[in-house]
């Protein structure tokens, strides 16, 4: 729910979290004709009014995770996720433990208070750029 995750966004800044990664979706965008998009662009839109002093949010595709409830459009479009991700040079979809493993390595990184500054603070991390970092 956009309200409740905001407010937790609020309470965590209000209580000195400093450093945030959020993540979106490909193509969010608040003006967006499609549901899923618009409601990841308006979080985004209310995340980044927050100013945390550094924000990183993650753009990814399709997330490849294997879920305990069946849902049956996600099972396929899982088996056919190697294949988009091939024609579309990387950009259709990233493993789960690859956005994991990506989002640690930036937390240790840019999250810690020496750093926090490093970087810009408000960064964009596409589906590529998450399958990229090492």
């Amino acid at each position: 729910d956009h309200d409740l995750t905001l407010n937790l966004l609020k309470l965590a800044k209000a209580a000195g979290c400093k450093y945030l990664a959020l993540i979106s979706a490909s193509g969010a965008a608040a003006s967006s004709i499609f549901l899923y998009q618009k409601t990841k662009g308006k979080l985004e839109n209310d995340v980044i009014e927050l100013n945390f002093d550094a924000l990183r949010i993650y753009r990814p595709a399709m997330i490849q995770v294997r879920r305990k409830e069946e849902r049956i459009w996600e099972e396929i479009a899982l088996i056919v996720a190697p294949i988009l991700d091939i024609c579309s040079l990387g950009r259709a979809a990233v493993k789960v433990d690859r956005l994991a493993d990506s989002m640690v390595k930036d937390a240790l990184i840019y999250g810690t208070s020496g750093n926090l500054t490093a970087e810009k603070r408000l960064v964009f991390i596409s589906n590529k750029d998450i399958k990229s970092t090492r």
